[in-house]
């Protein structure tokens, strides 16, 4: 039977910014400038929102990748890094086609980059990630469009696994006093570290990570938002001591909650508790288990 901490939480305090998946994506003209040219120039550039956030949060640059639209998907025309002091795009393009667009942040990689439809933005989940992504976007060049603008937002969550026991000097003097285990992998069910552009979709996998004492058995990933693929997050412990495993959390600890875009999750759990084990230990904790999120 599956535990859900829910169930368990005294307090689950969630202060969330929303954040807008709308794009001001195209600003059409008379006149492109081009006539006679038998070509149309579009513009692309950074959103003046996007640039001051970008500003704040010390993006130097971002990727642009820009895809013709065939009769059987889309193959990529062009990619190009811009400079956010200088974030204007200029290209030329034939006139009469339908090309597609999308901007990204930050990511580790992109891979399957060949087609918009199977573009995947990638990040690592242990190091420190703010990966930002403008959804993709069609414009004609019939000479109507003179620009696109790239509305970046935040697609990463923070998750911060910890021991509730250091909350108070009794659970630390506990922590530290017990000598059942010695390490804690911890299991992050739910996460992603993939995340498909054409559907906005992370791709759902696990992350397994170690913590002991020198870290306050704590730890902290980063993981793309799963409200899209619509799967709550969950958490599996296994504890060690001397390279083997000598007990389990009881079940998977069901965090309760999606992963939204810029949250700072937080989930405590009272390690030392007889509660949240397999095997009771000699001795239980001094707490329950809680979320907390906040923007981060």
């Amino acid at each position: 039977m599956i535990k859900s901490l829910s169930k368990s939480m005294l307090g689950l305090a969630v202060v969330l910014t929303a954040c807008s998946q709308d794009v001001d994506v195209i600003a059409p003209v008379a006149d492109s400038g081009n006539a006679g040219t038998g070509g149309a120039t579009v513009t692309m550039a950074l959103s003046r929102a996007s640039a001051a956030e970008f500003a704040q949060a010390g993006i130097q640059k971002f990727s642009v990748y820009v895809y013709k639209v065939e009769r059987r998907g889309t193959a990529l025309f062009m990619e190009k890094e811009v400079d956010v002091a200088d974030p204007k795009l200029s290209l030329e393009f034939p006139l009469g086609e339908t090309y597609q667009t999308f901007a990204v942040a930050n990511a580790s990689s992109i891979s399957d980059k060949e087609a918009c439809e199977t573009a995947m933005i990638h990040l690592d989940p242990r190091a420190e990630s703010d990966v930002w992504l403008a959804s993709p976007v069609r414009f004609a060049t019939d000479k109507s469009v003179a620009s696109v603008s790239l509305e970046l937002r935040r697609v990463v969550s923070r998750v911060t696994f910890a021991a509730a026991e250091n909350d108070t000097p009794e659970g630390q003097a506990l922590l530290d006093s017990q000598s059942d285990f010695d390490r804690i992998d911890v299991t992050f069910r739910n996460v992603a570290d993939s995340y498909l552009v054409s559907k906005l979709l992370a791709q759902p996998a696990d992350l397994t990570v170690t913590t002991d004492a020198s870290t306050r058995y704590g730890t902290t990933i980063y993981t793309f938002e799963t409200r899209n693929a619509d799967i709550n997050g969950a958490l599996y412990l296994n504890y060690m001591k001397g390279g083997a495993v000598v007990n389990t959390s009881s079940s998977d600890l069901d965090v309760n909650s999606v992963y939204a875009p810029g949250g700072a999750y937080t989930l405590k759990v009272p390690v030392t508790d007889i509660n949240f084990v397999t095997t009771p230990w000699a001795r239980s904790g001094i707490s329950p288990l809680t979320v907390t999120v906040t923007d981060f």
